[in-house]
């Protein structure tokens, strides 16, 4: 009897741990993008404009105006607080790939000067790049911004591809580093559609 008492104590012992251990990370595939992502169990979809499917919800595209002439939906947000963030906006865009590289590392210029005129703000660190994920090119940029103000110092990254006639954007901030290493690690873990 207490051979078999000590096999169900570890039975129960394996289950419980079994059941600790696991939750799952939430598998999502967005075939009209390419995009495939895990999503860790302690992070959450906040909001989302594709269906079970995969396929972008088609009145979740916004519709052109002329502040903002690009017909553009902001596909999936990612969020553990105000403060920390991971969204992907995708664009309609027939540019060549020459003209959009161009483009893009011009609005990233551009963007970093702007923030850099900030008050209470200091720069701390900026960087443009192209980076290889799952073997994709990636424009990729990355600002370190000090705010005096209430001391409090942020990281963002915003990651670009061209895909079919879509420009593609991943746009990464947090203040919270553990939070923010979980958000790279859902971009750079994710698989793409050449």
């Amino acid at each position: 009897m207490n051979v078999s008492s000590n096999r169900m104590k570890l039975l129960l012992f394996v289950f419980v741990l079994l059941a600790c251990t696991g939750a799952e990370l939430r598998k999502v595939r967005i075939k009209e993008i390419g995009w495939t992502f895990s999503v860790p169990p302690n992070l959450h979809i906040k909001d989302s404009a594709f269906d079970r499917n995969g396929n972008i919800k088609p009145d979740a595209w916004e519709v052109p105006n002329p502040s903002f002439p690009q017909q553009r939906v902001s596909l999936v947000s990612i969020e553990s607080s105000r403060n920390n963030y991971f969204n992907s906006i995708v664009y309609i865009d027939s540019s060549d790939l020459n003209d959009w590289k161009k483009k893009t590392i011009e609005e990233t210029r551009f963007y970093i000067e702007k923030i850099g005129e900030l008050p209470n703000y200091k720069l701390l660190d900026t960087t443009i790049t192209t980076e290889l994920i799952d073997g994709v090119g990636f424009q990729k940029e990355y600002f370190k911004l000090y705010n005096s103000k209430n001391n409090i110092t942020t990281q963002s990254y915003k990651y670009s591809r061209r895909y079919k006639n879509y420009s593609i954007n991943y746009n990464i901030r947090f203040i919270d580093t553990t939070v923010g290493k979980q958000y790279l690690q859902v971009l750079k873990t994710s698989s793409f559609d050449r």
